[in-house]
């Protein structure tokens, strides 16, 4: 072998991290810890853009996701495990508590300067990692070519003059330069290397470096609350500067403030590229109007570009007529695979009779057509695909709740028994007695039926690779060829006494979908497709029964509940639930938004508190929770029937009604299109148009679901009808009811238990 030339060196794929401090002054026990040293240190500072929430953190990490999809884990740094929110819990996202990096002596902390002091303490930390703040949105695709070259960070810095009169930032820069440089023996005077406010692409050994080299100086200064003399992340870069471990590069960056119309705003963040900083300030009292449009242009970005996303959905149909009749196509993410006849490739589609749709899954497989995410649907079943699945989890097209029966139980009812005795036997010898397959075929109710899924393509390959030898097995023991139709037909003759022969010829496909549901339920966290939101006020029993009712009537449907409740929080016994926890207005301050509405109508019983304000809030900070659009529920509701049909490609569906001159769409059970919606400027809140919160009739006497269905009728946008009355019961101002409400749950527990 000939030796290597000279100049070659092998480069090593960069793990890069990214780091971020969060604050949520929400937080009743952080106030408590501010409010508290604030006295003891009497420190005075306007707290209101220092540590105020836009509610545009879970949208900074969609993007992240979307735009930096190198980026390997995302570190959060919190002040407390009472600030961490029910979205951080993902695999990629690691939760980084005060305690975790930052000496007790130095706690409680409430100065970002301090944080960053300790940000290369943080266990597990790449060598190569970005440091942001979170009022920085990546809002383009990005590489890593555009933080880090040749394993060094992209930096630029501006040579600029301080100004005459300087302030705390100028002063801070200026100190932390002259004590960098003079470790140089440089003396820079009145030069300022200004590399902006953007993100910082950091070497975490030179960070270390820092640290080391100025540790008694840093120690000195380090402070609970900010000051002049804190240092912060500035000696960082500097430090890579005048080590010369950095490469000359912008990282691109659009800075915008608050302070901003919100036109230009907008403007801005629609066509910006790279990096759009929007940075709060103290001068702002009211943040309401540019972080609501934030938060839209955020969910926007996230939302397009769906089709650059490795898809692939086969659709099959055994008759060409069915083309035409259902409007069949082939398009970027779908592909029409006709099961009936020979196609290129290896396949057996001449087993169509046997194996039905099992056939596109074979040839898939065998064939390695492999796209990073794979989904099956028929010609007259489709599955509504907003989001794509993480590893291990999987989008079905429906489940069945079979209630009275089990999934074998059904199977004996519609089929041959023997047949599915026959299976559960091969699971048990392969598996084991009372593997988790087994079990779920004799014990469970649910069935996800019909083999229409989406998943990534490792979890499909798996599932090929467990169902396949199980059919060939079960082949195997009646010594019936698999390329035989005619020996398949003459076994369901003789199971079935000539009655729909046919039909049951195809045993092998009827067997594939008890095991293709056994396997997902066994391995997979499925879901429907459908989200189901919940706002929540202290009754728990009602939101529990509403959650059931939906499960046994709806299964698989992610939920969410927004819990509202002073008294009687909701508990967390659902494995499909999360819960948005507001009980001390963590996510919502209702007594702040209220002050916004001086001539407000006296509170009264009727008014429930303002509930009706209270509620259309919390639809609203939904919306940015689940982007993808949701079924809104209330409490007070039993499921009846299905309610996969309200989900529609309109901007809402539900049905209408008329009260006080005013029409509104029933919030009892409707759909709420969220990326149509934000897409044309609807929200649910209208503190203008709202029940109670002013004198102006009629503004006054818009109840809930009032002002998003008069916005969604002036912009003309589609709805759709459905009477509601078909699939749910209404309980009424359930919070109120006491007995009543025990009694109606007993007189109604049939659709729920």
């Amino acid at each position: 072998m000939l030796p290597l030339p000279l100049f070659f060196s092998k480069i090593t794929p960069m793990t890069i991290d990214y780091v971020i401090p969060m604050v949520f002054e929400d937080d009743a026990l952080w106030q408590e810890d501010y409010k508290k040293f604030m006295h003891i240190l009497r420190y005075k500072s306007n707290t209101n853009a220092r540590y105020r929430s836009w509610n545009t953190e879970h949208l900074l990490i969609g993007c992240i996701r979307k735009f930096m999809p190198f980026i390997r884990n995302i570190y959060i740094i919190l002040a407390r495990e009472s600030q961490k929110k029910p979205w951080m819990d993902e695999e990629s996202i690691k939760i980084v508590y005060h305690e975790d990096i930052i000496p007790k002596q130095y706690l409680p902390c409430f100065n970002s300067c301090t944080i960053e002091m300790f940000v290369p303490y943080i266990k597990g930390l790449s060598e190569y990692f970005i440091y942001g703040n979170d009022d920085m949105f990546p809002v383009s695709e990005m590489s890593e070519e555009d933080f880090f070259v040749n394993g060094l960070p992209v930096q630029h810095f501006d040579i600029k003059e301080f100004p005459g009169q300087r302030n705390i930032f100028h002063d801070k820069c200026k100190n932390q330069q002259d004590m960098v440089a003079g470790a140089f023996g440089k003396e820079l005077g009145n030069t300022w290397l200004y590399n902006g406010h953007c993100l910082s692409p950091m070497l975490k050994s030179s960070c270390l470096e820092v640290r080391k080299r100025f540790e008694k100086k840093i120690a000195g200064d380090i402070t609970p609350f900010r000051s002049e003399t804190s240092y912060n992340q500035y000696l960082y870069v500097l430090w890579q500067y005048f080590t010369d471990k950095y490469v000359d590069g912008r990282v691109k960056s659009t800075y915008l403030s608050v302070k901003d119309p919100l036109e230009r705003v907008e403007r801005i963040m629609r066509n910006a590229s790279g990096v759009v900083c929007v940075n709060d300030n103290e001068c702002a009292d009211d943040v309401s109007g540019i972080s609501s449009l934030v938060r839209r242009l955020l969910n926007e970005k996230i939302m397009s570009d769906k089709k650059k996303i490795d898809y692939r959905v086969w659709v099959s149909y055994h008759r060409d007529e069915l083309v035409n009749q259902y409007g069949l196509h082939d398009d970027e993410h779908h592909k029409l695979f006709a099961t009936h006849k020979n196609v290129d490739g290896k396949n057996i589609n001449h087993m169509n009779p046997v194996y039905s749709e099992m056939v596109t899954m074979w040839y898939v497989w065998k064939n390695n057509l492999k796209s990073d995410y794979v989904g099956f649907e028929h010609y007259r079943r489709h599955l509504d695909i907003r989001t794509m699945p993480k590893k291990r989890e999987c989008q079905i097209f429906r489940a069945i709740n079979f209630r009275n029966q089990t999934v074998y139980q059904q199977y004996a009812q519609c089929h041959n028994a023997k047949d599915m005795d026959v299976m559960l036997s091969l699971l048990d010898e392969k598996y084991g007695e009372g593997n988790d397959y087994s079990n779920h075929i004799r014990n469970s109710h649910v069935l996800i039926a019909n083999c229409c899924f989406l998943m990534k393509w490792a979890d499909f390959k798996k599932l090929c690779e467990f169902m396949f030898p199980l059919l060939d097995n079960f082949a195997a023991i009646f010594g019936i060829s698999n390329t035989n139709v005619k020996e398949w037909h003459d076994k369901a003759y003789k199971d079935f006494g000539g009655a729909r022969v046919d039909y049951q010829t195809r045993i092998l496909s009827f067997l594939a979908e008890r095991l293709i549901s056994a396997w997902i339920m066994t391995n997979m966290d499925w879901w429907n497709g459908i989200d189901v939101a919940i706002v929540h006020y202290n009754t728990p029993e009602l939101t529990e029964a509403a959650i059931r009712s939906l499960n046994k009537h709806t299964v698989g449907c992610r939920v969410t509940v927004f819990d509202n409740s002073d008294e009687r929080p909701f508990p967390h016994t659902f494995e499909n639930v999360t819960i948005i926890d507001n009980t001390k207005g963590q996510v919502i301050d209702f007594d702040e938004m209220l002050s916004h509405y001086p001539d407000k109508q006296d509170d009264d019983r009727n008014r429930s508190n303002f509930g009706s304000a209270k509620h259309c809030k919390s639809v609203d900070v939904l919306m940015d929770y689940l982007p993808n659009g949701f079924i809104l529920m209330d409490s007070d509701v039993l499921v009846t029937r299905d309610i996969t049909k309200f989900v529609c490609n309109d901007a809402v569906s539900g049905m209408e009604y008329t009260k006080d001159g005013v029409t509104y769409l029933m919030p009892f059970i409707c759909y709420l299109n969220v990326p149509v919606l934000k897409a044309n400027g609807v929200s649910y809140f209208n503190g203008d148009k709202m029940w109670a919160l002013s004198n102006v009739f009629p503004n006054n006497r818009y109840d809930t679901g009032a002002w998003v269905y008069e916005d969604v009728r002036n912009k003309q946008l589609s709805c759709k009808y459905i009477d509601i009355w078909q699939h749910i019961i209404h309980l009424g101002h359930g919070s109120w009811r006491g007995k009543k409400t025990e009694k109606w749950l007993e007189e109604n527990k049939e659709l729920y238990i």
